[in-house]
Parts: C-alpha cells; structure tokens; sequence
C-alpha cells in the first residue's frame, strides 16, 4: 500500500529509530502528559524501566541518552545534537535533571533506570514503563510504551484494541510495485507523481514542499557534521578495543 515520505524518513537522533528515537519520543510524550494534567510540579521521583530487546542492547544503542534527553523536554527532531552531550553530562554529573526542561528533580540514573535484560513484555520486544510519584511516594503516572518500530511508538490499549486501523483513501491505491507500475501507465504519471498526489491527500503542497525541504537540510546537515568530528565511532563497550577507525559520528537516523 503507500506509504507516505514522511513516515518512511524520519529525522531524529541516532543511532536507531527503534532504541533511540521511539524511547526518546515515549519519555517525551510522558513528561508532555504530565505538564498537560497540572501535576508536573508535584513529581519529586521518576522511574523508567526498559524491557526485552531495549534493555539488552539499549546502552550500545543510546537508548539511555535518548530517555535522558526525552524527560528533559528534547524532541528527537528537534534536539541540538551539539548540545545534547552537554546536558547528559550535567544531568549525571548533578544526579538530577529538570523534567520538560521546567520542573528540577533528583534522578540517579544507576537506580531510576533500570534494564531488566531478562524480561520482556508480552506485547513487544521493546517495552517501557514509566513511573512518577510525589514527594508522599504517591503514583501521578504508570505508564507502559512500546517502540514498535521507524520511530514509531504505542500504549497497551493500541495492542487490547482488536479493530482494524482505518484505511486512509489514497489517491492512488495499490497493493504491489507491479500495481503501482499499473497506475502510472492508466493515468500517465510518473512515480513521482503518483506519489506527491497521494502525500496531497494527508497534507498541503506548502507543507509537503517544506517537509521534503526538512528532511533534505537535515541529510546535508547530518553528513556535514559528520565530515567535521574526530576520533572515534561511537559503539558498545564490547567492540570498544576491537580495531574501529576514526569516522564521523552518525547524528541523524532515517527510517
């Protein structure tokens, strides 16, 4: 079926859409859903918990980083890559960091984060629970996300719900590349065009042309940054005295 542009590439932080983008995005929309309810100001303590494929190989993956930056307001799209370091050191450095970037709360991540590489959760491989309570040990949020892929994430009732997902009325429809080669010939259109009428049907020209535009300057970006750094690829402890050459770090991730 198509698919559109702007869920086929996403920009975000690397390395990985499903380690570091949808944990990212999952923290986010958590600290989000506090400041929304009225009681961001009342947490004094934050949990998350990782499961199944996240924890394993979470660390090699950033996903620690990536929840970090998360709770502290960062959107994965939108996160100064250069100051990103920055702020995870000085969040483990103080043992805190300010949720949403408002509200300040003590987080020692060595107890407030924890990996349980020996459980997964029955809905997917890559679960999160997060937890906020106040300073009377009182729960504000239990929260269990999934990141099911291309930075793409869900809540337990979108795996309870059993009604199929709405179909989108694409301009275009087709099922198979052959079909879609069948489209092209019955009205005369390129790929391309095909492709744009249908991205029309979610979203203006105006904003097509400027997503598109969007995801062109953060490829340029991200290889130009690249070209720029030294020393060496970032990777797990495991690999870390294998022979790794100096390369450029990767900052964006496109699915």
């Amino acid at each position: 079926m198509p698919v559109s542009a702007f869920d086929l590439f996403k920009v975000g932080i690397g390395p990985s859409s499903s380690h570091t983008v949808g944990p990212m995005r999952i923290a986010l929309q958590f600290v989000q859903s506090l400041q929304d309810r009225g009681v961001l100001h009342r947490v004094a303590r934050v949990e998350v918990h990782l499961y199944g494929s996240l924890a394993l190989t979470g660390r090699g993956h950033g996903t620690d980083r990536a929840v970090l930056l998360g709770l502290m307001g960062q959107a994965p799209d939108t996160v100064d890559i250069d100051a990103a370091d920055s702020l995870i050191v000085r969040a483990r450095e103080r043992r805190g960091l300010a949720l949403a970037g408002l509200h300040a709360i003590d987080f020692h991540e060595a107890t407030q984060l924890v990996f349980h590489a020996c459980e997964t959760l029955p809905q997917h491989p890559n679960g999160m629970r997060l937890l906020a309570e106040d300073d009377e040990g009182n729960v504000l949020a239990d929260t269990t996300m999934f990141s099911i892929g291309g930075g793409f994430v869900a809540g337990e009732a979108d795996f309870l719900s059993a009604a199929a997902p709405a179909r989108h009325a694409w301009a275009h429809p087709y099922r198979s590349a052959a079909e879609l080669l069948q489209r092209c010939r019955e009205r005369n259109r390129t790929i391309a065009a095909i492709a744009l009428e249908n991205e029309l049907t979610l979203r203006t020209q105006s904003e097509v042309e400027q997503g598109l535009d969007g995801i062109r300057r953060a490829m340029f970006e991200c290889m130009d940054r690249g070209l720029r750094q030294e020393g060496f690829l970032p990777c797990c402890a495991s690999t870390r005295s294998s022979a790794i050459r100096p390369g450029p770090r990767p900052a964006v991730t496109f699915c």
